[in-house]
């Protein structure tokens, strides 16, 4: 008589760990990783082929490309989201047609350096919103085809790294409306920072970088973009008053005015 009491808690504990561990087997089930579709692989193989002297050891054909280098899916479905190419040992001469079959597409990191043609199908990327473009660090002027970067409008992020805008100012910036993170590092420029970024109102990170526009002073258009959280233009060589408008970002959360020449109103330089 005394055993049955310790008899029923024993059968209770083996049907909690029989359910414990059915749901834990269930729920490996559910969140378990879809390999890489066909259709997306072959895209990948296309793009590989057409680089020179890609270092891509790991884009095997047969292979799960969702382990690729520069490669990220979606864990449901096997469809590529990212990719990131601006660390890869290749010249990029084109952007090849096969890159628009990854429909998914959300984030792409290029070195555009010697690109002469295929930028402004990006646009037909419907998914792309994060787009990371890194030029020449010897300062080459940059070509035309940066401009056609103007017209992929679904965008919400861009960062330009070593450009030379000392020929051509990238005004066709303002055609990017959608703009919610702006950033350009080590890039250079002969005049001042393009009005057209002014006029971007959903913006609510500006980051200049080590830009180079010594002698120009801060645009006073910047109290414009009221929606900013996060202003930097350290390291640009700005010299002049900080403009009041600055006064105008009530929702500023950080400010970054370092290595400039900027006058404030103690008369301190910052």
């Amino acid at each position: 008589m005394v055993a049955t009491p310790i008899l029923h808690h024993l059968h209770i504990l083996t049907l909690l760990l029989i359910c414990s561990c059915s749901m834990h087997a269930s729920a490996n089930t559910t969140n378990s990783t879809v390999p890489c579709l066909p259709d997306q692989a072959s895209a990948l193989l296309h793009l590989k082929h057409s680089f020179t002297h890609a270092n891509l050891q790991s884009w095997r054909d047969g292979e799960d490309c969702c382990h690729w280098e520069g490669v990220a899916c979606d864990a449901a479905s096997g469809r590529v989201i990212s990719l990131n190419l601006s660390s890869i040992v290749a010249v990029i001469r084109r952007v090849d047609p096969a890159l628009l079959n990854l429909t998914s597409l959300k984030s792409l990191s290029l070195t555009t350096t010697r690109i002469s043609e295929g930028l402004s199908s990006l646009s037909k990327l419907p998914s792309l919103s994060s787009l990371e473009l890194h030029g020449s660090s010897s300062w080459d002027p940059v070509g035309p085809e940066l401009s056609s970067v103007g017209d992929i409008r679904q965008l919400t992020s861009l960062r330009l790294e070593r450009y030379d805008f000392s020929r051509s100012q990238p005004s066709w910036i303002g055609n990017l409306t959608g703009l919610v993170y702006l950033r350009m590092k080590s890039c250079s420029f002969t005049g001042t920072v393009p009005d057209q970024i002014g006029t971007l109102a959903k913006l609510t990170l500006l980051d200049f970088e080590n830009c180079n526009y010594t002698g120009q002073p801060v645009p006073s258009w910047i109290g414009n973009l009221n929606r900013l959280t996060t202003l930097s233009i350290q390291g640009c060589r700005h010299s002049g008053s900080i403009p009041s408008a600055i006064a105008n970002l009530t929702r500023l959360e950080v400010l970054r005015l370092g290595n400039n020449s900027l006058v404030v109103y103690s008369n301190r330089e910052v």
